[in-house]
C-alpha cells in the first residue's frame, strides 16, 4: 500500500508550494493526438496529454541524478537510461499506440458499439515531502465519449536511501497519520461516506 499527505495546495504549475513544508513545482507537460479509421469509415480520435508536477526540493544534490534514474523507471514507466524529458514522450505515444490498437481491435466487430473520441489525461504530482519521504501520485483519466474512469497510483521515495518505500517502511509517528489521510483520500475519490463502503 503506498501512501498520501498533504494534498492542501498541492497546485500543477510552476511555483506552486504546499501548506507545511516549501516546495516549489516544476511543471512539465506534454501533448499527442492520433486518428484512426474504422471498418466502417468512421473516424475515432486519440488524444492524450500529460501533466508532470516534480519538486525543486533535491536539485543541486548528489541524490539528484540517482532520484530521477528511480524517478523515471517507476512512476513514469521509462527505462532507466531515459531522462524525465524523454520519459514523458515516451509516456504519451505508449498511452496513443495502446489505445489505438485496443480500440482497433475491441471494436471491429460491432462498430454500432465504438467510441469516437477517448481522451486520456496522466497526472504525475507530489502529495507529501516530509521526514526525507517524497510521494507522488499518477493520476490518470480515461474519457471514452462521455464515459470517464479515473485511477490513482502512489509512489512513495525514501530521499536519503533514494529507494522506493512502502507504508511498514514509514518513519515512527508519521505513519498512522498518512494511512489515515490515504484512507480519506480514497474514499473521497471512491464517493463513498465510511470506511465499510470502501471495502
Amino acid at each position: 500500500m503506498l501512501l498520501l499527505a498533504t494534498v492542501a495546495s498541492c497546485g500543477k504549475g510552476d511555483g506552486a508550494s504546499s501548506g507545511g513544508d516549501s516546495i516549489t513545482f516544476s511543471a512539465k507537460k506534454d501533448a499527442d493526438t492520433s486518428s484512426f479509421k474504422r471498418s466502417n469509415g468512421e473516424i475515432c480520435k486519440v488524444s492524450v496529454n500529460t501533466e508532470l508536477s516534480i519538486p525543486d526540493t533535491y536539485k543541486g544534490k548528489a541524490i539528484d541524478d540517482k532520484f530521477v534514474k528511480l524517478f523515471v523507471t517507476t512512476a513514469l514507466e521509462g527505462g532507466d537510461s531515459l531522462d524525465v524529458d524523454t520519459a514523458i514522450k515516451q509516456l504519451v505515444a505508449n498511452r496513443l499506440a495502446e489505445n489505438v490498437s485496443s480500440e482497433t481491435e475491441s471494436n471491429e466487430e460491432d462498430d454500432a458499439l465504438a467510441t469516437s473520441n477517448i481522451q486520456i489525461d496522466v497526472k504525475v504530482y507530489p502529495v507529501f515531502n516530509r521526514n526525507g519521504i517524497l510521494s507522488m501520485c499518477f493520476e490518470e483519466t480515461v474519457k471514452k465519449d462521455a464515459v470517464a474512469s479515473v485511477v490513482h497510483s502512489y509512489f512513495n521515495y525514501d530521499m536519503e536511501k533514494c529507494a522506493v518505500v512502502d507504508m511498514g517502511e514509514f518513519v515512527d509517528g508519521a505513519s498512522s497519520d498518512l494511512a489515515q489521510l490515504l484512507q480519506n483520500k480514497l474514499m473521497e475519490q471512491n464517493k463513498v461516506e465510511t470506511e465499510e463502503e470502501l471495502n
